[in-house]
């Protein structure tokens, strides 16, 4: 357990180790409003402190979940397959199974939801949810307010602000000496020995790297047209590609703050300004925000601009952060509590040119569906239907078993 919650440490994939961490770093709330009150009552969370509590079995996770004392474990099959395909003569899919651990953290009014999916192809995603009840402004009837909320009750505005969670991801593909290899959809037009001198209009595919530090604030690619994989330049698979894992937004939003130069929180949340980052590692600089930043905001004990300072990147030990989170303007969907579904937000590393094919042909969740001789044959590859009685009591733990939260219990409860 980090100050921002669960950290997962030396994840691998067939054996050979894929992430040497993944962790929150901070969690910013940057509100906005035509008053003082409004402008600065934005909070940077690590700094207030995330507390981890029991959760809720059926609930928070299913009720056949692994459950510790601050995140839980479990397999869930998702509900659409990893592949399938239907040909003339057959039908052919393989099951979705994943494995997630899954963390919840409540910070003042909010409660995070952090989960870690991993997927038989090798893929993870980071999901980062968001509930609990909004803050409000009182200045609703007031002709400035409009600027900065809907108006969702009587003499009740709820206040925008942006919510900014940092990420760090040191990876290692085949090793710690890595590139960040860019590949782009780009238009274009040419006129092609077949065209008959015609120019065709086209697109293809830019290819680069992220040469050092100074190009590695990162902004997503309008469009989603550019993507990023950590790739080992030195391990080329047998055609002539570089093995790695690809990094993209795949849920909600991978956003930056809105805010520009915060009259707030200044050079303590300078790892807000992008969505995306790429940085030589070093032992020096282990995180990108301390928990005491907001103490002295210009001169905070952490400034995350100081890592970028020219570095080469080609062939380096690297490390990327990225931010999850969302613009939040609060409507009456979130009264009595803002709701999961409009507040979350993943990122997905998966996979690119590292196996020969992908990974579901090792799995024996798949089913192939034929016809022979008029008669259906299905082949399930010696996996086994559950079968028997089941009771259903036993998937059902007592709520009541598990502590609840209470103002003199302290943290540990």
């Amino acid at each position: 357990m980090s100050p921002a919650g669960i950290a997962l440490h030396d994840i691998r994939f067939q054996g050979e180790r894929i992430v040497y961490e993944v962790a929150m770093q901070e969690a910013l709330a940057h509100y906005a409003g035509p008053d003082r009150d409004q402008t600065f009552a934005s909070y940077l969370d690590v700094g207030i402190g995330f507390t981890q509590f029991n959760l809720i079995p059926g609930y928070d996770c299913p009720s056949y979940a692994t459950y510790t004392n601050a995140f839980c474990l479990f397999e869930y099959p998702k509900d659409f397959p990893m592949n399938r395909h239907q040909a003339f003569d057959y039908y052919h899919a393989t099951k979705n199974v994943a494995f997630l651990v899954r963390s919840v953290s409540t910070v003042g009014n909010y409660d995070y939801q952090t989960t870690y999916e991993f997927y038989h192809d090798g893929s993870m995603q980071v999901v980062v949810r968001a509930s609990g009840y909004i803050q409000g402004s009182d200045l609703a009837n007031s002709t400035a307010d409009w600027d900065y909320g809907f108006h969702i009750r009587d003499q009740l505005s709820g206040s925008m602000h942006d919510h900014v969670l940092n990420f760090k991801l040191d990876m290692d593909i085949h090793g710690t000496q890595n590139s960040l290899f860019k590949t782009e959809f780009v238009p274009h037009t040419q006129v092609y020995d077949w065209s008959n001198g015609e120019p065709i209009n086209t697109m293809k595919a830019e290819r680069s790297f992220v040469a050092n530090e100074d190009q590695g604030k990162i902004h997503w690619s309008p469009n989603a047209a550019a993507a990023y994989a950590v790739v080992n330049k030195d391990a080329k698979n047998d055609l002539g590609e570089y093995p790695g894992f690809r990094v993209y937004p795949s849920t909600g939003s991978s956003i930056h703050l809105t805010v520009e130069n915060s009259s707030v929180f200044s050079n303590a949340v300078n790892w807000a300004t992008h969505p995306f980052y790429v940085l030589r590692r070093k032992d020096s600089e282990p995180v990108s925000a301390h928990p005491a930043n907001s103490q002295d905001p210009k001169k905070p004990l952490v400034d995350f601009n100081d890592f970028f300072d020219g570095e080469s990147l080609d062939q380096e030990d690297l490390v990327l952060y990225f931010n999850l989170g969302m613009h939040h303007m609060p409507d009456t969907y979130d009264l009595p509590n803002t709701v999961f579904m409009g507040s979350q937000s993943g990122i997905t590393i998966r996979p690119q040119n590292y196996l020969r094919s992908e990974n579901s042909m090792s799995t024996r969740q798949q089913i192939h569906i034929t016809s022979k001789d008029n008669k259906t044959v299905v082949e399930t590859y010696g996996e086994k239907r559950p079968s028997g009685a089941f009771d259903l009591d036993k998937a059902n733990p007592d709520p009541a078993a598990y502590p609840v939260p209470c103002d003199t219990c302290g943290a540990d409860a």
